[in-house]
């Protein structure tokens, strides 16, 4: 029956972050393998008064079909927020795309640049979730190594510049880091670092997916700028 698979499928494995938060609904189970909050700290009556108001007044939008970008108040809202936060100016609705989830995400990033014979850099260790989602793509990953201030970047040079004289740079679709907190390995890239990684990434044609999804949980320190705003757009 195998045989009636496609080739994405034969790849597909249990997913190691799925089977992670199957302990969390256990009685008296916290559990640190995952990106799991404390369900006390949810702002859950907040939330439910405003699912209600926009449910009963915006039920021919909330409950009907919508745009497959996302609604464009909400992403407007999103380039409002990065303006004012990150210092990230330039973006309109077109350049946002609402996704459920940063694995729905992380899925379409594979879909869009990963043929079976792609190349693309990722941190060792490295995030599972985005190890999966590129994998069912291709299996071309080429490991960077970690230092306490984010990737070592003169490997991930000595890396780019054996593959440019293989004369295969052009399969080298990006280099994918999580810029704050790196997942799991809680280091995060310098500024220094992030400008020298757009430098190679510049120098050698090749995308960057930055992944922050803790950028916004720093207690202590200053915030760096996003690799996106350092880069910009290209």
């Amino acid at each position: 029956m195998t045989e009636k698979f496609s080739k994405i499928a034969l790849r597909m494995k249990s997913n190691i972050i799925r089977e992670l938060l199957k302990v969390t609904s256990k009685p008296g189970m916290i559990s640190f393998g995952g990106g799991v909050p404390d369900p006390d700290t949810f702002p859950r009556f907040e939330m439910a008064e405003i699912s209600k108001e926009v449910l009963e007044k915006e039920y021919r939008f909330t409950l009907q079909y919508g745009s497959t970008e996302g609604d464009p108040i909400l992403r407007e809202e999103y380039i409002s927020l990065l303006k004012r936060e990150s210092g990230i100016e330039g973006l309109d609705v077109d350049n946002l795309l609402v996704t459920v989830g940063s694995q729905s995400a992380l899925d379409l990033v594979g879909k869009i640049f990963l043929d079976d014979d792609s190349l693309y850099l990722v941190s060792k260790p490295v995030y599972l979730g985005a190890a999966s989602a590129f994998a069912l793509r291709s299996n071309g990953y080429v490991y960077m190594d970690l230092r306490e201030d984010g990737i070592d970047l003169d490997e991930v040079e000595n890396r780019l510049e054996e593959i440019a004289l293989r004369g295969e740079i052009n399969k080298v679709k990006f280099i994918y880091v999580i810029s704050n907190f790196h997942n799991p390995g809680g280091v995060t890239i310098s500024l220094e670092k992030r400008k020298r990684l757009v430098e190679i990434a510049e120098k050698y044609d090749v995308l960057i997916v930055e992944d922050d999804p803790y950028g916004d949980l720093r207690y202590e320190g200053d915030p760096i700028d996003p690799i996106f705003k350092i880069g910009g757009q290209n």
